[in-house]
Order: structure tokens, then sequence, then C-alpha cells
């Protein structure tokens, strides 16, 4: 809770909830945002694969299929209101900090269990939830791209996905031995620090510095 209070307090955060933050950093974000999803997308779906049984696969397949063909919606209706294509979100680097996130999500998917495949991938859906329920709740600024951004990870829909995954992640716990708790621990938290590092990379337009 206390990484997630952070992130609430980060100017880039602030900034889209007061309408303040700088066009040029929030399009910055959206790049990698994009790039992000992408490998996040990889990420989930693995997890189909590792998935012990055909109920889980289906959620897991759906959720693939939300992410890369819903979640991208907002960057779809950014990239309109930018005069760009969603393809141009997908020109350039990663970012330091995304390539090493988003790295570390791979490799779990790779060779992690499918607990803690979930406990990886966990932060980024229940904190984006978090954030955007906080944010709506406290009134939409004038700025249309920062207002359709808390909108969309303020909604029901997204508590409700964020919801189904944190009771999965606690029957998996519930399951498991005291080594393998503190594995599912290991990857929550790290993946968290992930998430305050990548607004805080946005904010400061990280560059790779060689």
């Amino acid at each position: 809770q206390p990484i997630w209070d952070s992130v609430l307090e980060h100017p880039f955060i602030r900034g889209i909830a007061d309408g303040t933050l700088p066009d040029e950093t929030f399009q910055y974000y959206l790049g990698q945002d994009y790039k992000y999803l992408v490998e996040y997308g990889r990420a989930r779906a693995a997890a189909v694969v590792k998935a012990a049984d055909l109920e889980t696969m289906q959620v897991f397949a759906e959720s693939v299929n939300y992410i890369l063909a819903g979640e991208t919606l907002f960057h779809r209706r950014a990239a309109e209101h930018l005069g760009r294509k969603l393809t141009d979100f997908l020109e350039g680097e990663k970012a330091p900090t995304n390539q090493a996130y988003t790295s570390y999500l791979l490799g779990v998917a790779c060779t992690g269990t499918f607990g803690e495949l979930v406990a990886a991938c966990l932060p980024c859906l229940w904190g984006y939830s978090y954030v955007g329920r906080a944010l709506l709740a406290g009134g939409l600024p004038d700025h249309p791209l920062y207002a359709d951004w808390i909108r969309t990870y303020g909604d029901d829909e997204l508590r409700h996905r964020s919801d189904r995954m944190c009771a999965l992640l606690d029957r998996l716990a519930d399951g498991a031995d005291e080594g393998q708790r503190a594995k599912l621990a290991e990857h929550y938290l790290t993946c968290s620090r992930y998430e305050w590092m990548f607004f805080d990379m946005a904010w400061r337009r990280e560059t790779w510095p060689i």
C-alpha cells in the first residue's frame, strides 16, 4: 500500500489529475505504455499455457484479448486526438526502466510457476484500477485526454478484473508453502516498484544515458 500511496502523490499522476501534465510528457508515456502493453500481453498469454484447468485458461485467454484489443482502445483514441496512428506508438526504443520491467515480466513468464506469473502481472492490473478509481472520485480535469485516461482506468470492468485476479492470487497463496508464498510476495513487490518507476520514468522522459 505505501507504494501505491506514493504513486498517487507522484507529480505525473497529480498532473493527470489536475490537467497540468505537459502534453509532451503524456505523449512520451503513451509510446512507452503501448510498448509495455504488447509485452504485458505476451506475459499474460503465457499464463494460458501454465494454467491448470480449462476455466482458468479461458479467463487468461480473454484477458489477453482485453489488453490488446480493449485496453489499447484508449491509446487508439489518444492517437486520433493527436492526429497520429496507433502504430506510431511502437516507434523508437523502450526506455531503460521499461526494458527492465518488461524483461522481468517475460523472465517470470518463461521460468516461473503459474502463481509467480499471476503475482508479477497483478500490480499493473490492480494498480491502474486503484489509481483510476482514486482519481475518478476526485473529479475529472478539463484536459480531454487525461479525463479519458481516468475514466478508462477507473471503470467498474477493470475493477472486476482486478478483484478476480486478486482472489485467484489469494487462493494460490493459500495452497502454497512458505517458500512459495515468499516468492509470490517477491514478484508482487518487485513489479509494484516497477509500476512506480514507470510513472517516474515517464515524468522524467527517461532516455538511455549512452
